[in-house]
């Protein structure tokens, strides 16, 4: 009996899918069927994954390999024209601090403001990085390229050093 229960034990262990992922967001004062889309990148080139709001909140599931970035986007919130850089078209971007990091086997939680975007998130160390990088952009006196190498250095290992290579580069 024993053999009987450990191997079943093995079995429902071995079962547990370590590539998936789940994505859940909250934002206030949102219609339900509002479309929610995940962006493999900032610039909205390559729909991921698409889902809509239900009581104000959105999930979305998925399989990865290994940890990426992805930017989500709510339509129809606040987020215009005067929230993004001068030179760069609101249309062709989804929401810079909309940028999150999906991990295999975790849970990643957000809450996002009426602009949609990221103000809260739990569950993800890598974007616990990416928000410590940001928080700390300009404060320290040193220009911001030389804060990007080093960010780049450090996770040249990861999704979030590949990402901000690419967009350096780009």
């Amino acid at each position: 009996k024993i053999v009987f229960i450990l191997s079943i034990v093995v079995f429902l262990v071995s079962c547990n899918d370590k590539t998936t992922y789940t994505l859940k967001g909250k934002v206030d004062s949102i219609a339900d069927g509002t479309k929610v889309y995940l962006y493999e990148d900032l610039y909205r080139r390559i729909v991921v994954d698409s889902t809509t709001v239900k009581n104000n909140q959105f999930v979305f599931n998925g399989k990865l390999e290994k940890p990426v970035m992805r930017t989500v986007r709510v339509v129809g919130l606040d987020f215009n024209q005067k929230d993004v850089a001068e030179g760069v078209n609101i249309d062709d971007i989804a929401c810079v601090s909309c940028l999150l990091a999906l991990e295999p086997g975790r849970t990643v939680k957000l809450n996002l403001d009426r602009k949609g975007r990221i103000i809260e998130q739990k569950g993800s160390p890598l974007m616990s990085r990416h928000w410590d990088f940001w928080a700390g952009m300009g404060a320290a006196g040193t220009p911001d390229s030389e804060l990007i190498f080093d960010m780049i250095k450090e996770n040249n290992d990861n999704a979030l050093g590949i990402f901000y290579f690419k967009e350096l580069i780009s």
